[in-house]
């Protein structure tokens, strides 16, 4: 079964101890609250009526850099997720 969903979360992050972060191309690390914006695509195959296995494709964004990525920080992350659900 197809799928689409969307996501608002908030996030609290710290960098501590990151010290090897490229800071001349992005923002410098922001050790705060952000809010988080997600849109995920994929599909879901039930095993049985109340448990499904599902893969997807998800981008999330949010308006500050707090995504680490290659020694550099980013507003925006896109990640291929595997999952088990259950229906209660």
């Amino acid at each position: 079964m197809p799928f689409i969903d969307t996501s608002f979360g908030v996030a609290t992050v710290a960098f501590e101890g990151l010290k090897n972060i490229d800071t001349t191309t992005t923002l410098a690390p922001n050790d705060d609250t952000s809010t988080v914006f997600g849109i995920q695509a994929g599909i879901k195959w039930f095993v049985r009526p109340y448990m499904a296995i599902s893969t997807s494709i998800g981008f999330d964004v949010s308006p500050d850099d707090i995504y680490l990525a290659d020694d550099s920080l980013k507003d925006n992350l896109t990640r291929f997720r595997l999952g088990l659900r259950y229906y209660f």
